[in-house]
């Protein structure tokens, strides 16, 4: 700018000093803003009587960027045109800056309505949040200022003065002191900065950084889902003879694929939505455009980044094929066909034809195990711990809530060890045994010496280990260490009162957890959480000296076996997790830290996942219905050839409630709310159904069961919640199944786990976290079978799962309007009963129009007249089916006719998207189902005048 090249003329000492941008007026023009020094200023203020200046100062040449800014507070009261009131806050400030000695060379001036304090210090750039944290602490500072220019000097303004002259003075003083004085011997009394802040005012700003780190060290995780990701069909466009321009957020084309002219600025959103500036004449052009499933022939949604593939539907048949050809290569397999299609079955089929292959099947849960041998597989189940195995059960659970192992510190000194049934399980292993996950992972012997290891219904949280202790557990520890080490103890001791009192600060949020990490090395989701060393002021010197006490005090020593460590820890320590944190921790692990949380206690925290240590020849088999290829390959430290075959589920009724009902927002209803829309749900239940498995949250389910009875008395009715029952096979006689909720798991629960699993990549932890609920729908519907065919599936919430395949139809019930009014799904009967009639029409002729439905007695409640008309009009039709002697049909919301045409659609997936216009519309555009060739057979059978101009495909 020209304004900063005619700065030429200037001495060495103001080079070497601080300069000022100003404006003489408020709204002067950027050209005219000028830079000045301190003594400049003043010779120029002699000249004007108005002068704005930026906070900010700036070093001469450059003059970019701030590096330097003014000490100054502009103070009003919340009714700023109030002056008593804006006197009343100003004594309030000065009281509380006394209090802690910062009123030394305070100038306070009088700005014509309130007032602005300020002092003759500067603070650098670095320490500026860490200031406006400090500064919004006090209601009565508007931080504003900083981000404009604010008014030194004008006939308006005066300086007391002395600073403590504000607690004699009242309105009428106020007004008389602003009065049009304009005192030009007050310039020379402003209080620009010439020095840096003394040690009162850093120690200020330091108390508000660690106070900013701490707020940033609330944990509060992104749960949106990942963006649909739209590919430009460019071979399509080729094809229709379409040139494109990427024009950054958009694509420009050539020519509106939609209505075939070039002359409207036809363009393609990154979303995938085409839009066409023809509103009168394009389909693209009316209702703000065409989404691409409407313009796009074969198009389907990408969602990336993903971790499930979206698989072509086959039939049971071909998936049990794919399944048994998989078994039987030899090759390490993941094996994700549709739950139910028979991974299990065929694999006991494998195993029984292998007698001499040593095998491990290891499962979820112990119900699991005992179906696996139940179908006749020559296995051994490996049980727990138990009262009925184990003479010393108790001393062995309570050793195990200690964090130690029971079989190092109890079983080598036990009477009954020769004798002992739960080890004897181990000695004596058959050919074929069945295990939990848990338990595959803490005996070291089932991962060697086999040749199979089969995994079935894989879930990494069997193999992921947190260990949780408190702050008493890490004290007693401390105790035990030289006391030169006690100060670090009171130094994390006193780093986490600070967090709990700014966590307490923070009620009303959603982000209620803060977190201290022990290494300043953190993934992407934790990047900002506060480092606890530095938080706590503990050096690097303390540190490591205290690693190496704590070392010789708490680490294995090289002549200790395993159980001789465990034995002597056993007998010094409380817990061994205790331990496990420290040593962590003073080895600046990422896997360590303190977890503070709003009405819990302190946690000091230690995750890792224990992948299982497999021998490299051995053979993987891992059958997942919901699979997930990254984490099984990362999990068991191998490439896994996948076999991914969806089945289509025959015959099977599938419904969509779309509502948003996760697990908060359904803790937050009522009963009668409940019951009012579960009843929605039952209603769409055919009338032959015998029994219903009723899926929901954890928290509401004796809720959910005590409606499911009321509602349905004559049914066979099992309510069970998600995350429960994965991989069972008892509700397979029932013949539907109602997912009341969507089941989303805690995304903070699974932030460790997808850190272990994932260490590199954030945004494959952020999609696999936000699979893991959806997976487990899919899991739970499948329970009852879907795959054998006859079955209804309804799902109440927001989110249907691409692996069942379209719904037939979606009813939305999410609220909209002021007033509270469902969209279709208020009169669930009405709403039905379309898409009944609109269907007979549409098999019998091949496409549907809004006309068409006013004569088969469908429409809105505004349309009531036209309903009347159409009504006397279809009494001599014998084209319409048997429907026009029925009640009308009255549907109560205005995109009541879209949706009804959606639910038509998805029975019909081949029908494209008709626009119809004329008088009976207003000659507005309505939209309709069908395509040309059907709409001018119908006309030409019934002698009706077909015009071209007044349809659009």
């Amino acid at each position: 700018m020209k304004v900063w090249r005619r700065e030429t003329a200037l001495s060495a000492s103001d080079k070497a000093g601080c300069f000022y941008v100003f404006k003489p007026a408020l709204r002067t023009r950027k050209k005219n803003w000028q830079v000045r020094s301190a003594r400049q200023i003043r010779s120029f203020l002699r000249k004007q009587r108005t002068i704005y200046l930026t906070p900010g100062m700036r070093e001469y040449p450059t003059l970019k960027k701030p590096f330097r800014y003014w000490l100054i507070l502009d103070v009003e009261s919340e009714d700023h045109d109030n002056i008593e009131a804006n006197i009343e806050a100003a004594r309030n400030l000065f009281s509380s800056l006394e209090a802690r000695m910062l009123t030394d060379e305070l100038q306070i001036t009088l700005t014509g309505r309130g007032f602005r304090f300020s002092w003759p210090y500067y603070f650098e750039a670095s320490a500026f949040r860490s200031f406006m944290a400090w500064a919004e602490t006090y209601r009565s500072i508007d931080t504003g200022i900083y981000s404009g220019f604010v008014k030194v000097f004008s006939p308006e303004t005066y300086v007391l003065d002395v600073a403590s002259d504000i607690f004699r003075m009242d309105e009428d003083a106020y007004r008389y002191a602003v009065k049009n004085l304009n005192d030009t011997a007050q310039i020379d009394r402003l209080a620009l900065p010439v020095r840096p802040l003394p040690a009162v005012w850093t120690n200020i700003l330091k108390e508000a950084a660690r106070t900013l780190q701490f707020s940033d060290s609330i944990i509060s995780l992104d749960y949106t889902a990942p963006a649909v990701r739209f590919i430009l069909p460019v071979s399509y466009l080729h094809e229709k003879g379409i040139s494109f321009q990427d024009m950054g957020g958009y694509w420009k084309l050539s020519c509106c694929p939609a209505c075939g002219r070039p002359d409207a600025s036809p363009y393609v959103t990154k979303t995938g939505w085409l839009k066409c500036f023809h509103q009168n004449s394009c389909p693209a052009g009316i209702s703000g455009g065409l989404p691409p499933a409407e313009w796009l022939p074969d198009w389907h949604e990408i969602v990336e980044p993903t971790t499930l593939s979206a698989t072509l539907p086959t039939t049971l048949s071909n998936a049990r094929t794919a399944i048994y050809n998989a078994l039987r290569s030899q090759k390490n397999v993941l094996i994700g066909c549709t739950p139910g299609s028979g991974k299990t079955y065929h694999l006991i089929q494998y195993l029984a034809g292998l007698p001499d292959i040593k095998t491990v099947i290891a499962v979820d849960t112990k119900r699991l195990a005992k179906e696996i041998v139940k179908e006749n597989l020559k296995a051994k189940i490996l049980e727990g711990r138990s009262t009925t195995n184990c003479v010393k059960y108790e001393k062995a659970e309570h050793l195990a809530r200690r964090g130690f192992s029971p079989s190092a510190i109890l079983c080598p000194r036990c009477s009954e060890k020769e004798n002992c049934p739960y080890h004897e399980q181990f000695k004596k292993l058959t050919p074929c045994v069945v295990c939990t996950h848990a338990m595959f992972n803490a005996r070291t012997e089932l991962q060697q010496n086999f040749k199979v290891y089969v995994f079935d219904e894989s879930s990494a949280k069997s193999f992921f280990f947190k260990i949780l202790c408190k702050t008493n557990d890490i004290n007693s520890l401390f105790e035990g260490l030289p006391s030169k080490h006690e100060v670090i103890a009171k130094k994390i001791n006193s780093c986490v009162e600070k967090a709990m009192e700014m966590l307490a600060c923070t009620q009303g949020r959603k982000a209620v957890r803060m977190r201290l990490y022990t290494s300043a090395d953190l993934p992407k989701e934790v990047k900002n959480c506060a480092n606890l060393w530095q938080m706590a002021g503990v050096s690097e010197a303390e540190k490591q000296a205290a690693l190496a006490d704590i070392s010789a005090a708490f680490g294995q020593r090289h002549f200790e076996t395993y159980p001789q460590y465990q034995r002597r820890l056993e007998k010094r320590v409380k817990t061994f997790s205790s331990v496990r944190w420290m040593l962590a921790a003073f080895s600046n692990s990422n896997q360590a830290y303190i977890e503070i949380e709003e009405r819990r206690a302190v946690r000091f925290v230690y995750f890792e996942l224990r992948k299982p240590n497999l021998p490299n020849d051995a053979r993987v088999i891992v059958l997942d219905g919901t699979h997930d290829q990254q984490e099984a390959e990362e999990l068991f430290r191998r490439k896994l050839q996948v076999i991914e075959v969806g089945v289509e589920l025959p015959a099977c009724q599938k419904i969509h409630l779309q509502i948003g009902l996760g697990k908060i927002k359904s803790i937050g209803k009522n009963k009668k709310w409940h019951k009012k829309t579960f009843q929605k749900a039952c209603q769409h239940l055919p009338v032959n159904v015998r029994s219903v498995l009723v899926l929901t949250h954890l928290k509401i389910q004796d809720t959910v069961r005590e409606i499911a009875m009321e509602l349905l008395k004559d049914k066979k009715i099992d309510v069970i919640h998600f995350f429960a029952n994965r991989g069972l096979n008892k509700w397979s006689d029932f013949d539907s199944v109602i997912a009341y909720g969507t089941p989303m798991a805690n995304q903070n629960s699974l932030l460790d786990l997808s850190i272990a699993l994932f260490p590199e990549d954030a945004e494959k932890r952020k999609t696999w976290r936000l699979e893991v609920g959806k997976k487990d729908l899919v899991q739970n519907v499948h329970r009852i079978r879907p795959v054998n065919g006859n079955k209804t599936i309804i799902i109440v919430g927001n989110h249907w799962p691409q692996e069942l395949g379209r719904p037939d139809y979606t009813v939305n019930l999410k609220r909209t309007h002021g007033k509270g009014q469902a969209m279709a799904g208020k009169h669930n009967k009405n709403f039905m009963e379309a898409v009944t009639r609109c269907s007979a029409f549409m098999e019998l002729h091949g496409f549907i129009t809004k006309e068409i439905g006013w004569l088969l007695g469908i429409g809105t409640v505004n349309e009531k007249d036209r309903l009347f008309f159409y009504k006397q009009k279809a009494g001599g039709l014998s084209w319409l089916p048997e429907v026009t002697d029925k009640a009308p049909v009255i549907l109560h919301d205005r995109r009541a006719w879209l949706n009804v045409l959606e639910a038509v659609r998805q029975k019909f997936q081949d029908a494209p998207v008709l626009y119809a216009s004329g008088r009976q519309y207003g000659h507005r555009k309505t939209k309709g189902l069908g395509t040309e060739k059907a709409v001018i057979q119908f006309y030409k059978k019934h002698g009706f005048k077909y015009e071209p101009q007044s349809w659009f495909w």
